[in-house]
């Protein structure tokens, strides 16, 4: 009896190690499966992911490279301004050339070029045919002035001002009594002209309207403070280049 059941301890123990085994070998296998499928999964999609990115990153590099390109671009915008306005006794052709930062600041060259009505004329200058305007006096000024702009995106209308250092040149008018006057066809006043210099300071407020990326439009408030005739005015002026419409 006590053989019997040692024998039956014996199978026993035979055939769990053997199923122990059984179960060993099958995860085994079931590991090394699942090891082998997942790992041509991976490879699969590592080339399909190393496909995408070699036709895709050169797109995008360059995507990048341009939006770069376009956005060192729009900080800065540059334009030429012509056109022309009054002073406070004449009238005035202006030229201009504007660098400036979208931020706040940049620098223009300004050239201004016209005229401006004698002051304090004698009441009988106008005696005599001929004569019925003031003398005047003929300019130009040149001026580099610092800009500063004031850039509202969500306007259709930006603000600046500017101020510097220019140089004026004068042709002025004096009046000297013709020693033949009243004879025929003689004046009064004789009309002599000299050349006067003049270093100043030059000022301006502007309203800038941007209809188009190289075209536009400004209303300009200037002045010019020098020791020989000091002036302001309003101009208005067409603008061409990059303008950068808002």
């Amino acid at each position: 009896m006590e053989g019997s059941n040692y024998d039956i301890l014996i199978n026993y123990t035979w055939k769990k190690s053997r199923w122990e085994e059984q179960a060993f070998e099958f995860k085994s296998f079931a590991s090394d499966l699942v090891t082998a499928h997942y790992s041509g999964r991976s490879a699969k999609t590592l080339v399909f992911i190393a496909v995408i990115l070699t036709i895709c990153l050169p797109a995008i590099s360059q995507v990048q490279t341009d939006s770069l390109k376009r956005n060192s671009g729009e900080n800065i915008i540059w334009y030429f301004d012509t056109g022309f306005g009054r002073n406070n006794r004449g009238l005035n052709l202006d030229m201009s050339f504007t660098v400036s930062s979208v931020k706040v600041l940049g620098a223009s060259l300004n050239f201004m070029s016209g005229f401006v009505k004698m002051k304090d004329v004698p009441p009988d200058y106008y005696d005599g045919i001929f004569r019925w305007s003031a003398p005047i006096n003929n300019f130009w000024d040149l001026s580099l002035d610092l800009t500063v702009k004031l850039f509202r995106p969500d306007k259709p209308v930006r603000f600046g001002f500017e101020a510097g250092p220019s140089f004026m040149r004068y042709d002025m008018v004096e009046l000297i009594e013709n020693p033949n006057y009243p004879d025929l066809l003689e004046y009064k006043y004789n009309k002599t002209r000299t050349m006067h210099n003049a270093f100043g300071f030059n000022c301006a407020m502007k309203a800038e309207i941007p209809a188009l990326d190289f075209l536009g439009c400004s209303f300009i408030l200037f002045g010019n403070i020098n020791a020989v005739q000091s002036l302001i005015g309003l101009d208005v002026c067409i603008c061409l280049g990059n303008v950068g419409k808002n």
